[in-house]
C-alpha cells in the first residue's frame, strides 16, 4: 500500500503542471496545430511528422517551467507567452497567406532594413479587411476564445454560479483522478522524447553553429532541424542575422590586410550604376522597342557606357547580392564574401578617390547625395 501510494503521489505531481495551467496548454497546443494545418503547400500534403507528441512534450515543459515561479506570477508568465505565441502565429501565417512563406532569416531581414515609409506603404497595401477571413483570421478567433475564457467576460454566460459550481466539480474530479491523468501524460511524454529526441538534436546542433555558411550547409542537409513552430522560426531568423551581423568584423580585418602592388591609372573615372528598381526589359539598351533610354545608348555609342549583359544574380535577395557584389569573393570559392575585401577598398588603396552616391539609408535629404569614401571602405 506505501508503495502504491507513493506512486500516486507521484504521478500526481506529473500531472500538475498540465492540471494547473490547463487552459493555457489546450490553446497553446490548438494554436500549433491550427498553424501546421494552415500552412500545408498542397492539400495533399502532410504536416511534420512529429508535431503531436513534440508539441506535447514541449508545452510540458514550458507549464512545469512557469511552475517553477510562485503562483501569484503565474498567471502574469502565461499572458505574455501567449501574446507572444499569438502575434508571432499571425505574423507567420499572413507571410504564407501572402507570400506563401513562413517567418525566415531573409524576412526579417527585409524588416530591419525597410524604413517607415515602405513600412507604411506595406501596411497599406496587405492590410485589408479579407485578411480576418483567412488564416490570420482563424487565429485571431483562437486567441479571442482564449481572451474570453480566461478573463471570464461578464457577457459570457459560461460563468454563470451554476457553471462555475461545475467547474468547482471539474476540479474535483481532476484532483481526484491524477494518478491516472499523471500516468497518461506520462506515457505520452515518454514517447514523444524518444520520438523527438532526434530533432531536438538538430535543433541545439543549428544554434551552436558559428557562421551563416556553417548554417546554410546544415539546412542542406538531409536530416536538418525542423523549426515546426512560428516561435522557433522566429528565434532561429535572430540566430541567423546575428551571424551575419558578426561578419562585419571579419570583413573589417579582410580590408585591413589589403595591399596593391601597382596601378597604371589607364580610368581616371569609373562610375558603377546600380540600379535596383531598374528593368532591363523596358530598357532600350536591352532590346525594348522604344526609346527609353537615348542618353544611356547615345554614351554606349561612344564607348562611355558599358551595359552588362552576361550577369547571373547569386542569389534573389538585394541584401545578400550586394554583399557579393562588392567583394571579391567569387560564389562557390572557399570562404565567404566577408573573408575578402571590396573592391571599392582595392581602388582606394591604389589611390582612387572613391565616392557612394545613394538615396537611401540617411534619414537627412542634405546628406543623402555624396558620401565621401575616406573611412567608410
Amino acid at each position: 500500500m506505501y508503495f502504491l501510494r507513493k506512486t500516486c503521489e507521484m504521478l500526481a505531481v506529473v500531472f500538475r503542471p498540465v492540471k494547473d495551467n490547463a487552459q493555457f496548454f489546450f490553446f497553446m497546443y490548438v494554436t500549433a496545430i491550427t498553424v501546421s494545418f494552415l500552412e500545408l503547400p498542397r492539400p495533399d500534403s502532410e504536416v511534420y511528422p512529429g508535431l503531436w507528441l513534440e508539441l506535447f512534450v514541449d508545452l510540458y515543459v514550458l507549464t512545469s517551467v512557469i511552475m517553477l515561479f510562485p503562483r501569484a506570477m503565474r498567471c502574469y508568465i502565461r499572458i505574455l507567452i501567449s501574446m507572444l505565441v499569438y502575434l508571432v502565429s499571425i505574423a507567420d501565417v499572413f507571410c504564407w497567406e501572402k507570400f506563401r512563406s513562413t517567418l525566415n532569416p531573409s524576412m526579417l531581414l527585409l524588416v530591419g532594413e525597410t524604413d517607415s515609409r515602405e513600412a507604411g506603404e506595406f501596411l497599406s497595401t496587405y492590410l485589408a479587411p479579407e485578411l480576418l477571413w483567412s488564416g490570420v483570421g482563424v487565429i485571431l478567433l483562437i486567441a479571442l476564445v482564449h481572451l474570453i475564457l480566461s478573463f471570464r467576460l461578464p457577457f459570457v454566460k459560461w460563468f454563470s454560479l451554476k457553471e462555475k459550481l461545475v467547474c468547482r466539480l471539474l476540479c474535483h474530479y481532476l484532483k481526484q483522478s491524477a494518478p491516472i491523468g499523471g500516468f497518461i501524460v506520462l506515457g505520452f511524454l515518454v514517447w514523444g522524447i524518444i520520438d523527438s529526441v532526434g530533432n531536438k538534436c538538430e535543433m541545439v546542433q543549428m544554434f551552436r553553429m558559428k557562421t551563416v555558411g556553417e548554417v546554410e550547409h546544415e539546412l542542406t542537409t538531409k536530416d536538418c532541424a525542423q523549426f515546426y513552430l512560428p516561435v522557433y522560426r522566429l528565434a532561429f531568423s535572430v540566430f541567423s542575422n546575428r551571424l551575419a551581423s558578426q561578419q562585419i568584423g571579419l570583413l573589417i580585418e579582410a580590408n585591413r590586410d589589403l595591399s596593391v602592388d601597382s596601378c597604371s591609372f589607364r580610368s581616371p573615372n569609373i562610375v558603377l550604376i546600380i540600379g535596383e528598381s531598374f528593368g532591363k526589359h523596358h530598357s532600350q539598351q536591352y532590346g525594348y522597342f522604344m526609346p527609353t533610354t537615348p542618353r544611356q545608348m547615345e554614351r554606349q555609342k561612344t564607348g562611355l557606357l558599358v551595359p552588362f549583359g552576361d550577369v547571373v544574380s547569386p542569389w534573389n535577395l538585394t541584401s545578400f547580392v550586394f554583399k557579393n557584389v562588392f567583394s571579391l569573393h567569387v560564389v562557390g570559392q572557399k570562404g565567404e564574401w566577408c573573408d575578402y575585401p571590396l573592391f571599392p577598398a582595392l581602388f582606394r588603396k591604389a589611390g582612387y578617390h572613391v565616392s557612394f552616391v545613394t538615396n537611401q539609408f540617411l534619414p537627412k535629404a542634405e546628406k543623402r547625395f555624396m558620401i565621401s569614401a575616406e573611412g567608410s571602405f
